[in-house]
C-alpha cells in the first residue's frame, strides 16, 4: 500500500506486481524493476507470452501457483493473473458502489495483487497501463464472468 498514486517499474500493470514478487523473494518478473527477469520456465520470452502463472518457476522460490482458482483458493497477498480480453467487473476506488465492466489487454491480460477477500469481491491494488499508469486501490467481482477470466493465482510462502 505504501506505493499507492506512485508509478512502478515501467507503470503497467506487471511493473507493480514485479516489484511486489521481487521484494518478497519471488521470480524476477522485471518490468523496469530493479529484480531483472529470473526463474523463467520456457512458456515464453516474458509473462506477456502466456500468464505469470505459468512462465515463471514459482514452486522454486516457496510460492504456491493454482491455475483456474476457485473463490475460497484467493487469498490476501496473492497475485492474481487474467486472461487476455477476459471481462472484468470493477469498481473505480475501494469502497465506491459503481460497478464497470471492461476487458483486459487482448495481449497482455492483466495482473494485480489481492489486498482483501470479502465474500466474492476482491480488494485490490493494481497498476493500469495507459490512462492510470500508478498504483490504485479498487475492487473487483469475482462473481460472473470474473471468475472464468482469472488464469492463475500466485500465493507468497507468507500468505
Amino acid at each position: 500500500k505504501s506505493f499507492m498514486g506512485n508509478t512502478i517499474g515501467n507503470g503497467q500493470c506487471y511493473g507493480l506486481c514485479a516489484e511486489y514478487a521481487g521484494f518478497l523473494g519471488g521470480p524476477g518478473l522485471g518490468a523496469g524493476t530493479k529484480y531483472g527477469i529470473t526463474g523463467l520456465t520456457g512458456q515464453g520470452s516474458t509473462a506477456a507470452a502466456a500468464d505469470i502463472g505459468i512462465c515463471y518457476n514459482w514452486a522454486a522460490y516457496g510460492w504456491t501457483m493454482i491455475q483456474n482458482p476457485s473463490l475460497s483458493q484467493i487469498v490476501p497477498g496473492c497475485i492474481l493473473n487474467i486472461r487476455r480480453s477476459a471481462n472484468v467487473t470493477e469498481s473505480m476506488g475501494a469502497g465506491t458502489s459503481a460497478w464497470f465492466n471492461w476487458s483486459a489487454d487482448p495481449t497482455y491480460g492483466h495482473t494485480l495483487v489481492v489486498e482483501k477477500v470479502n465474500g466474492d469481491s476482491l480488494t485490490v491494488l493494481e497498476q493500469w497501463g495507459g490512462s492510470r499508469q500508478y498504483t490504485m486501490n479498487n475492487m473487483m467481482a469475482y462473481s460472473g464472468s470474473g471468475a472464468s477470466g482469472i488464469s492463475s493465482i500466485c500465493i507468497p510462502p507468507s500468505a
